[in-house]
C-alpha cells in the first residue's frame, strides 16, 4: 500500500524535510515560561497529599517536551491523562509568527521590527497559560458530556426502535421515551452549567463568574480570605524561622525554593502568586490581589467593589 505525503508524493527536498530545531527550541522555553505562570506544580513535588479537589494538574519535563500529568475528578468518573504540549505550542508559535509576518503588521499591530521577537514570545505565553488553565475545565464537562450522549444514543438508536410499536400496541403517547433519573440529569445540569460560567469568564465575561449575589458579599469572602492569608504569614514567618535555625549557612534563594513547595501543599486555596509574595504584602492585601486575579478585574477595582459591598450592608443592630 502506497503511503500519502500530502506535501508532495517522491519529490526530494532536503531543505523543506528538516526539522527547525531552532523553533522547536524556541517553543520549548516558551512552554516552559507558560507552565510557571500557570502555578502549575513539578510532579517530583507531589509527597502523596490527598488528592480532594475536581482535578489536579501536574506537570513533568523532558529533553523535548513538558507533559501535564492530569486526575479528572467528574461526577461519573475519574481521568488520568498525559499531555504533551509541544506539538500545541509549536502551532501557537507558528500562528502567532502568521500574523506578525505579514506586509502590514507593523501598522496594524502598533509594534516595530525590534519589538516583533518579544511580541511574539509573550503573546504564545500568554495563549499557552490559558490553553493549561483551560485543559482541565474542559476535560471536566467532556467526562459528563460524553456519558449523556452515550446515554441518549442508546435510547435513540436502540431502545426506542425496539419498543417503539410496543408502546403503540400499550396505547401510550407517540412522543413516549424512557428517561434517565431525576438524579443523572441534575448531575448533568450542574456540571454543564460550571462549565457554562467557567468558560464564559474565560473568554472575558467577567459577570460570568463575579454574580451579582457574590458581588454584594463581596466583602465577606474578602475577609475570609484575608484571615487565611493571616495563618499563611504566620505559618511562613514561623517556618522561616525553623528553617535557618535548622541548620547553618542556608541562603534566602533555599527558602524560597522550600517554601515553594510546601506552601501551595499546606494552603491549597489560596493564590499561587500570593503565596510566592507572601512577604511583600498585608494579608488584605493578599486577599485583593487574589479576588482580582480570581475575577479578572484589576486590584483597585476590586478594592473599590469590597468598599462598596461592606458599605451597601445593612448594619448590624448595636
Amino acid at each position: 500500500m502506497l503511503e500519502e505525503h500530502p506535501e508532495g508524493v517522491g519529490e526530494e527536498n532536503t531543505e523543506a524535510q528538516e526539522p527547525n530545531f531552532a523553533k522547536w527550541e524556541f517553543a520549548l522555553s516558551v512552554l516552559k515560561e507558560a507552565v510557571v505562570n500557570a502555578g502549575i506544580k513539578n510532579i517530583s513535588e507531589y509527597d502523596g497529599e490527598p488528592l480532594n479537589l475536581r482535578w489536579h494538574v501536574f506537570y513533568q519535563e523532558t529533553d523535548k517536551d513538558v507533559v501535564l500529568k492530569m486526575l479528572i475528578k467528574g461526577v461519573f468518573g475519574w481521568l488520568h491523562a498525559d499531555v504533551s504540549l509541544i506539538m500545541t505550542t509549536k502551532w501557537i508559535v507558528d500562528e502567532i509568527e502568521f500574523v506578525l509576518t505579514k506586509p502590514d503588521a507593523t501598522r496594524i499591530l502598533d509594534v516595530s521590527e525590534e519589538e516583533r521577537p518579544e511580541v511574539l514570545r509573550e503573546n504564545a505565553r500568554m495563549i499557552l497559560t490559558g490553553y493549561i488553565n483551560q485543559i482541565p475545565v474542559v476535560a471536566y464537562q467532556i467526562l459528563s458530556q460524553a456519558l449523556n450522549d452515550a446515554v441518549q444514543s442508546h435510547i435513540k438508536t436502540y431502545v426506542e426502535p425496539l419498543l417503539k410499536e410496543h408502546w403503540q400496541s400499550l396505547g401510550l403517547p407517540k412522543d413516549f421515551t424512557v428517561s434517565p433519573s431525576e438524579d443523572f440529569a441534575n448531575h448533568l445540569k450542574s456540571v454543564d452549567e460550571q462549565f457554562r460560567v467557567l468558560r464564559q469568564s474565560f473568554l472575558g465575561n467577567k459577570r460570568a463568574r463575579l454574580t451579582d449575589e457574590r458581588r454584594a458579599n463581596l466583602d465577606d469572602e474578602h475577609e475570609q480570605l484575608r484571615s487565611e492569608y493571616q495563618v499563611a504569614k504566620d505559618y511562613y514567618n514561623q517556618s522561616r524561622k525553623a528553617f535557618f535555625a535548622g541548620k547553618r549557612n542556608r541562603t534566602e534563594d533555599e527558602w524560597a525554593e522550600e517554601w515553594n513547595t510546601q506552601s501551595h501543599r499546606m494552603f491549597p486555596t489560596l493564590h499561587y502568586r500570593c503565596l510566592n509574595e507572601i512577604n511583600s504584602y498585608l494579608p488584605y492585601e493578599l486577599a485583593h490581589i487574589h479576588l482580582a486575579d480570581s475575577y479578572g478585574y484589576s486590584t483597585e477595582y476590586i478594592k473599590k467593589l469590597v468598599s462598596q459591598a461592606s458599605t451597601l450592608k445593612p448594619k448590624k443592630p448595636q
